[in-house]
């Protein structure tokens, strides 16, 4: 019965990989917001590339509390779910694999902004050397990974179903 069960094939459920695509868009969207709305043109790519907008940093309450790790758990939380949409018939190890995967390449590029730096050399991607210049190290984005990827996770678990018949 155990041998069975590590060898089930998955579907998603029926609503699954729409949940998936749905949560992830919404996320993809609230960050954006966050980083047009929220952030100063400098500490964002969206912002050295549009400019300086006056409304930009002007924030109270709970929203001030949390903007600044918001994009950084929204990122794998969304990158996760599209993969896991993509590819709906994974097992649990693989669905929870690429949430790590996410949250790694979240923390890679967070660690990069600590050598404040260009690191890239190609003139062809002009904007990574923005990113980790004009970016800002912060561990609290690191778990905001994290925790992004992990709740990916539990949402990629909730819209699977593991069948036995197929």
């Amino acid at each position: 019965m155990q041998m069975q069960r590590i060898f089930a094939k998955t579907l998603p459920h029926p609503w699954g990989v729409g949940v998936r695509l749905s949560a992830a868009l919404g996320a993809l969207i609230i960050g954006g917001l966050i980083y047009v709305g929220l952030r100063p043109a400098s500490g964002s790519m969206i912002g050295l590339w549009l400019g300086h907008w006056p409304w930009a940093g002007r924030t109270t309450g709970w929203l001030a509390l949390i903007h600044p790790w918001l994009p950084a758990f929204l990122h794998p939380f969304a990158m996760a779910l599209i993969t896991m949409a993509l590819y709906p018939r994974w097992p649990r190890a693989r669905r929870w694999g690429v949430c790590g995967f996410w949250a790694v390449v979240n923390t890679a590029f967070e660690c990069g902004q600590l050598l404040n730096a260009p690191i890239i050399t190609l003139n062809a991607l002009p904007w990574l050397n923005d990113y980790f210049v004009s970016g800002q190290f912060d561990p609290w984005d690191i778990v905001a990974a994290g925790a992004g990827a992990a709740l990916a996770a539990v949402i990629g678990d909730i819209t699977q179903e593991e069948r036995k018949d197929l």
